[in-house]
């Protein structure tokens, strides 16, 4: 694509969990090993720490899964101007048919295996349903 910036997604070919950022000059992105269980509520969660150039995915654990993962440099201004959820790519990409979401968050840091059970923690009592 073309949209300066950061997403995150799953496609329906491979049931993974992406991380993706384009860059003034190419895109570059990374997936986890763990595929999400269809028809089942899942626990995603994807965080990237630009100073080791590392991005971690959590998928259906507490424990992340660590990437090397070294973004593009850009000054231009992030274009992507919508935020997307359940779908890539202007609609065109869709998750698998069966993927359940329950909830969606951002946060403004890079979190850590102890942020991410606390989390998980959280949405459980919110929720009355166990997600790790």
């Amino acid at each position: 694509g073309t949209n300066i910036g950061v997403y995150a997604y799953t496609l329906a070919s491979s049931d993974d969990l992406h991380l993706g950022q384009r860059g003034d000059t190419a895109t570059v992105a990374e997936q986890s090993t763990t595929s999400i269980t269809l028809d089942a509520w899942n626990f995603l969660a994807v965080s990237h720490k630009h100073s080791t150039n590392e991005t971690t995915f959590w998928v259906n654990t507490e424990t992340g899964e660590v990437i090397s993962h070294t973004f593009n440099a850009t000054t231009t201004t992030a274009s992507a101007s919508n935020f997307m959820v359940g779908a890539y790519g202007g609609g065109t990409l869709p998750v698998a048919t069966g993927t359940l979401l329950r909830s969606v968050q951002g946060f403004n840091a890079s979190l850590t295996d102890a942020n991410i059970a606390s989390i998980a923690n959280e949405l459980t009592i919110r929720h009355g349903a166990s997600y790790i």
